[in-house]
């Protein structure tokens, strides 16, 4: 970037903000104006200049998006630490975190859809080995990952606390 460069149409106008302080003498001073001085800042291509309109739903259920490297192993993980669903024993308020840990086929998760889809677990009532078989199948269902693995850590009700895990494919093991 030049400063004082036309634009082009790849650029963001950046406008740098007058500084004021105290000065040495450790005695308060009005900050001084100085003139606001434009930036013509390119774009990096495939970042903002690319990017369209939002379409991801938020009505629960899971989104995804294309994968970029299908033919790579790499290994995507949410957790959801908020998780919140009901007993359906008692019609108490059930915690606990949500691990989602998988390897990406054709398609990834869109996070905000997922996000979206833990939130209508809020209200039902569920066993805690129910939410997890049921996260799996509907992850597999939507994006078809090469493997998944899928664990509930719930918090302790009666001094007994549980964790459930479900895997879907077989695992590949990474290099540390």
């Amino acid at each position: 970037f030049f400063p004082g460069a036309p634009p082009s149409p790849h650029t963001i106008r950046v406008l740098m903000a007058p500084r004021g302080g105290v000065t040495r003498s450790s005695r308060p001073t009005v900050p001084r104006r100085r003139p606001t001085r434009d930036l013509h800042v390119p774009l990096v291509r495939g970042t903002l200049d690319s990017m369209s309109e939002n379409t991801f739903r938020t009505d629960g259920t899971i989104d995804s998006f294309a994968n970029d490297f299908p033919g790579r192993d790499y290994e995507i993980e949410f957790t959801a630490t908020e998780f919140t669903s009901v007993c359906p024993m008692t019609g108490q308020p059930d915690f606990g975190t949500i691990k989602l840990s998988y390897i990406p086929n054709q398609k990834c998760i869109e996070l905000r859809s997922f996000k979206f889809y833990l939130q209508t677990f809020r209200n039902r009532g569920i066993f805690y080995e129910n939410v997890v078989n049921t996260i799996l199948n509907d992850v597999v269902a939507a994006i078809a990952p090469r493997f998944v693995e899928v664990t509930g850590e719930f918090n302790s009700r009666g001094g007994i606390s549980a964790r459930v895990a479900a895997t879907y494919g077989d695992e590949i093991e990474f290099d540390e």
